[in-house]
């Protein structure tokens, strides 16, 4: 296996942890109820912030947005939420 396809192996299960403390899924009343449309894209890759912005235009009600640094890159992460 490349170098490459274990960086985005291990790169994935970081944002989703990222995103899951951001909405409280572990505890008892999450800080955003109702949140969908998990996103995140590299920052600077186009292909993958257009499927952001999509996923993100496809929710309804509010929207969370925010960056983090995972194994040294940029990432806009995001989510929606609520009713």
């Amino acid at each position: 296996m490349s170098k490459i396809k274990i960086v985005k192996k291990a790169v994935k299960p970081r944002i989703i942890k990222a995103i899951n403390n951001i909405v409280g899924k572990d505890l008892e009343f999450p800080k955003y109820e109702c949140a969908d449309n998990y996103r995140w894209a590299e920052i600077g890759n186009k292909k993958q912030l257009k499927l952001f912005m999509i996923k993100k235009e496809a929710g309804c009600c509010g929207c969370y947005e925010d960056t983090i640094t995972v194994l040294g890159k940029q990432y806009l992460i995001g989510f929606n939420y609520g009713h």
